[in-house]
């Protein structure tokens, strides 16, 4: 499956509404109402709409394991109705802020397909990049979109988290430069790297080094809090860590689409998918059956 197009994550949609849902819907209306999400692999669609976001400050567990909510028909021509008492399920997302990779969830949600599977999903945005696997970790959400890499790294530790689905099917994540003045891979020592502080940049790019005989401290580092591509435009770093349907749509879209990139995967890292759907083990021994329906919505 291809990597999604999807818009940048720099003034990252920050005020992700329903306008962009509907925008979307038209795109992903029939991915969803069949129970395939249209960028995931598997059966791994959800949903969450825009305005049922949580701020990471309120993202506490809930006091209760259900909702009481008004019957619901989703709209799209469907004739299920929901149920009147909804599961609570929390799914804690990638990035602090809305950007297009929660489009599928947001459209399923604003559609009625989860309250028509039971399920009142809230979304929880994370304090920084590196706490998305530690709210999954530690019970603080039931769901996560994460890094494939960072599901590795939790169960190597014992924490109690599992990938249920995957986002897409290869591995598009690497080095981007700009056209006029490309990375050579092969002259990378001393080069400044603006990344992020994630498990994910960082393994991957210590993969990469180690292909051509060399380490982090060959390189130096500048860690962007929630978006590199500024420090790439501003000349600031000699290249960016990056996906190219997150940071490389943002370049396209202020009009830098000749951006240069060096792919991980061609320089030993494994052709993997980036994001997977991730569910804590604790929860999903309980709740297998809600898990599911989220799968199905």
């Amino acid at each position: 499956m291809a990597q999604p197009h999807l818009r940048s994550r720099a003034g990252r949609q920050r005020g992700l509404t329903a306008t962009v849902a509907a925008a979307a819907a038209a795109v992903l209306m029939t991915a969803c109402s069949s129970g395939n999400s249209g960028t995931a692999a598997t059966s791994a669609t959800s949903g969450t709409s825009a305005t049922s976001a949580t701020s990471p400050a309120s993202a506490m567990p809930a006091t209760s394991a259900t909702a009481t909510a008004s019957t619901t028909v989703p709209s799209g021509g469907g004739s299920t109705t929901a149920p009147t008492t909804l599961v609570n399920v929390k799914m804690v997302q990638e990035w602090p802020v809305p950007d297009g990779f929660w489009i599928p969830w947001i459209v399923a949600q604003d559609k009625g397909y989860y309250k028509a599977a039971g399920i009142n999903l809230t979304i929880i945005p994370p304090p920084n990049t590196a706490a998305t696997a530690q709210y999954l970790g530690t019970g603080r959400a039931d769901l996560a979109f994460d890094t494939s890499v960072d599901i590795v790294f939790g169960r190597a530790q014992k924490a109690p988290m599992v990938s249920i689905g995957n986002y897409g099917s290869e591995n598009n994540w690497g080095l981007i430069s700009s056209k006029a003045k490309p990375l050579n891979f092969a002259d990378i020592k001393g080069k400044t790297i603006g990344t992020y502080n994630d498990s994910w940049s960082k393994a991957q790019l210590q993969i990469m080094l180690q292909s051509v005989g060399l380490t982090l401290k060959d390189v130096k580092l500048v860690i962007a809090s929630s978006d590199t591509v500024p420090l790439l435009l501003q000349k600031k770093v000699d290249a960016i860590t990056g996906v190219t349907n997150a940071e490389g749509s943002e370049l396209a879209s202020q009009g830098q689409a000749d951006y240069n990139i060096t792919l991980a995967r061609d320089h030993g890292v494994p052709n993997s998918p980036v994001w997977v759907l991730a569910a804590n083990s604790n929860w999903l021994s309980k709740n297998k059956t809600v898990a599911q329906k989220f799968m199905d919505a």
